[in-house]
């Protein structure tokens, strides 16, 4: 069957959504990407959608499939272990049958990185969910998020993708250009947390009933997790506004309060809660408060 096109989300953008670029790349060099928040009804069989929609290549849904060890699936593993999917990724890169053995080191970072996209504490930092967060704009930065997330494609492709599928494993130059990128970007991510300190601290000054609300996305946790804040709000690049919690410590998956489970039962103004129970999406700055608010009562 031939792949002719891919649809995933838009805004912030993961290992897990830039993988499944690049394998449909490797698939179709001359696939297109679409990036977006809405998908269309009634889409051709060409077309695939992944970590959107609530389809067979989504994990965001309640139901979302899971591995036999209880391991939550992510779009780039469900994308994987599909039969059609990974035919095709054989008959053009006869090498990729090597990789997609489950006991291959290549698919033990998948689950690792679905673990990292998942939510999932981590015992140790993983690269390319770094790598990937890393190409991410910074808040101030004016670049596009689809243009970052076309030149992560790219390099996921010429440094991760294609070395494994050439050697079977990731030769050390590779993980070399992997290691300094990280680095770099880790120092302009840690320049821009400076210049948002005073925008956080405003809006901490500002707080009620432990709720920040930041009037545009600023990186707040270096400010927020040494506070009292259980919750901060903020405008989302893909419209509307997230709730998120704010984590006891730095780099946990804990929270200080978690978002209830309100599964069909979403609260006002909801358009999605994250499985993990760590962040929500609304349609309204006061629907998100309000939420939160309620939170504080329970």
């Amino acid at each position: 069957m031939d792949y002719n096109k891919l649809i995933t989300h838009g805004g912030v953008f993961h290992a897990d959504d830039v993988l499944c670029a690049a394998i449909m790349q490797k698939i179709n060099p001359d696939i297109e990407i679409e990036r977006t928040f809405r998908v269309p009804e009634n889409l051709p069989q060409d077309v695939i959608v992944a970590d959107i929609g609530g389809g067979k290549y989504d994990h965001h849904q309640k139901d979302a499939k899971v591995r036999e060890d209880g391991r939550k699936y992510a779009a780039i593993g469900l994308l994987l272990s599909d039969e059609n999917i990974k035919s095709a990724l054989i008959a053009s890169q006869p090498n990729a049958s090597v990789l997609l053995d489950e006991n291959s080191d290549f698919m033990k970072e998948i689950r690792q990185i679905e673990d990292a996209d998942n939510g999932v504490a981590m015992e140790q930092f993983h690269a390319i969910s770094s790598l990937v967060h890393g190409f991410n704009p910074t808040w101030d930065e004016k670049s596009s998020m689809d243009e970052k997330f076309f030149e992560a494609v790219d390099f996921v492709k010429d440094h991760y993708v294609n070395p494994y599928m050439e050697h079977g494993h990731l030769p050390e130059q590779h993980k070399d250009l992997i290691s300094d990128r990280i680095k770099k970007d880790l120092e302009v991510y840690e320049q821009s947390k400076e210049r948002a300190a005073s925008i956080v601290n405003a809006a901490l000054d500002e707080m009620k009933n432990r709720i920040v609300v930041l009037p545009q996305y600023a990186p707040w946790d270096d400010v927020l997790i040494e506070s009292d804040a259980e919750f901060v709000v903020y405008p989302s690049a893909r419209g509307g506004y997230n709730l998120q919690c704010v984590p006891p410590e730095k780099d946990s998956f804990d929270k200080k309060v978690e978002l209830p489970d309100w599964g069909e039962e979403l609260p006002e103004g909801c358009t999605f809660e994250h499985p993990a129970k760590f962040l929500a999406a609304f349609e309204t700055l006061e629907t998100a408060v309000s939420a939160a608010e309620q939170i504080e009562m329970e």
